[in-house]
């Protein structure tokens, strides 16, 4: 019997990996359908673009998704040395894993696995360290953002209470789970530097949307679209939503932040679906192929 299970084992580790790419190609698939986009408009718009846009975008998204494996890099390191090349792989494939499921969860997942049993929990409380990081940026940020833009946008005074409502409630569950994984206990320097990575990776990020809303035209300024996209980002943060309502609920955002702008509502959805693939999607692709091929070689089951 334990012969039995132990040969079992050795398909299940393909199988699973087999399962999270296909499933990740079916929910692009099916995210890709939901867009109310003609392939030919979107051609066509293409088209009208700087030939060195999209791949000055991809620049962008893959230096954000480096300055991340190195935050993953430094912030592992009391625990296991990593070399750069692995963490890069490990973020690839964490990031396939986390978006077919809410919440992040395969990263948590994915990123256990791939150490031994007996670091498991401490690895788990250091990618939610270095998420927590990444969600404070977005969220002081966006509030900075929001105190100038708001109030160019015809918002109720309830629609400021509920976003100061789920603001708290974030900061209160941010505190709660510091406290509950004991994770006060990780050095000042150490949170200030990981806190600093998920700064420049924020601006990477927040660059694509600059260049693609120039690109199609947007006259807004520069500061004005970043203070826009902090705002943006803000929402998508504290917005609690499900994966395959992802898109429509993020067009629905932009559309709604960039309402004030000079810039078609098409042309809105344009700049989303780009930024979406550059951003999402590329990695998500790289790391799904690269899954069914990596071994989990410091794992231990």
């Amino acid at each position: 019997m334990k012969a039995l299970w132990n040969k079992s084992k050795q398909f299940l580790v393909p199988a699973i990996k087999i399962l999270v790419t296909a499933v990740c190609i079916a929910v692009i698939i099916y995210q890709w359908q939901q867009r109310p986009i003609e392939l030919s408009k979107l051609e066509n718009d293409l088209a009208h673009l700087s030939w060195y846009v999209i791949p000055l975008m991809i620049c962008f998204s893959l230096s954000s998704w480096m300055v991340e494996s190195k935050k993953w890099q430094y912030l592992i390191d009391d625990l296991w040395k990593l070399r750069f090349r692995e963490s890069v792989i490990q973020n690839l494939i964490a990031q396939t894993a986390s978006y077919i499921t809410p919440f992040r969860a395969g990263e948590f997942a994915t990123k256990t696995a791939l150490f031994p049993a007996t670091l498991r929990k401490e690895i788990a409380g250091h990618v939610l360290v270095g998420n927590l990081s990444q969600l404070s940026i977005t969220l002081i940020l966006g509030l900075l953002g929001s105190s100038f833009v708001l109030d160019t946008l015809d918002l109720s005074f309830m629609v400021y209470i509920v976003v100061i409502a789920l603001f708290m409630l974030v900061v209160v569950f941010g505190i709660w789970v510091f406290k509950k994984w004991s994770l006060t206990a990780l050095p000042i320097n150490k949170l200030v530097v990981v806190t600093l990575y998920s700064f420049v990776r924020y601006l990477l990020f927040a660059v694509n949307w600059i260049i693609i809303l120039k690109a199609l035209g947007c006259t807004d300024s520069v500061f004005l679209i970043a203070q826009k996209t902090a705002v943006m980002y803000f929402l998508f943060s504290i917005i609690p939503v499900i994966q395959f309502l992802d898109i429509p609920v993020r067009w629905t955002v932009a559309t709604f932040v960039f309402s004030g702008s000079v810039l078609p509502d098409e042309m809105i959805l344009i700049a989303t679906t780009i930024v979406w693939f550059t951003n999402s999607i590329i990695p998500t692709v790289i790391g799904a192929i690269i899954l069914p091929f990596y071994k989990f070689k410091v794992s231990v089951v």
